[in-house]
């Protein structure tokens, strides 16, 4: 993708260049590729922008979201702040409004992961006590029923809760 455009291959260079240091360059790397190419690519899509497939050197992109924004978006991503789908949310946001800042996004639209595992034990505790057939089915051996509590806790705290978290919580409550 990024040999058939080099707006975009320019683009995908200044984002890794607004990184401010070096640790972690790999999984910043990988993240940034994964959000330009699958999900900021997809969104300007949907929005007639621009073809996801196929785009060649022709086709110009309207590529609005300034690196540093995506600096930010990639950093809230890999401390754990922002889910997978925050932060497609807060990409759909930046499209159509490219000088907001990420993390106010994430915070207006309460986005933000809650990680703080004595603050979800009261959630979760609640989740276990509305669904105690499926935690017995757990608790028999049925994995499945693992990611159905995980879903609920989910739905509960509307998404903002981190799903790795719920599950060790889960486990170490369900015993």
């Amino acid at each position: 993708m990024f040999i058939d455009n080099s707006a975009l291959a320019k683009y995908f260079e200044e984002i890794i260049n607004a990184k401010k240091d070096t640790v972690g360059l790999e999984e910043y790397t990988r993240i940034a590729i994964n959000y330009l190419l699958t999900d900021y690519l997809g969104v300007l899509k949907k929005k007639s922008l621009t073809s996801k497939s196929n785009i060649s050197e022709s086709q110009k992109l309207d590529l609005n979201i300034p690196p540093a924004s995506w600096a930010e978006l990639i950093s809230m991503i890999m401390n754990g702040e922002l889910s997978s789908r925050g932060a497609k949310d807060i990409i759909v946001y930046l499209v159509d409004k490219p000088t907001e800042i990420p993390r106010d996004l994430a915070v207006k639209h309460a986005l933000i992961q809650q990680n703080d595992p004595e603050a979800l034990k009261k959630t979760i505790r609640g989740v276990i006590e509305a669904n105690t057939i499926v935690v017995n089915e757990y608790k028999s051996g049925k994995q499945a029923s693992m990611q159905y509590l995980i879903g609920q806790a989910m739905k509960v705290t509307k998404g903002s809760a981190n799903p790795t978290l719920i599950k060790e919580i889960l486990v170490e409550l369900i015993g």
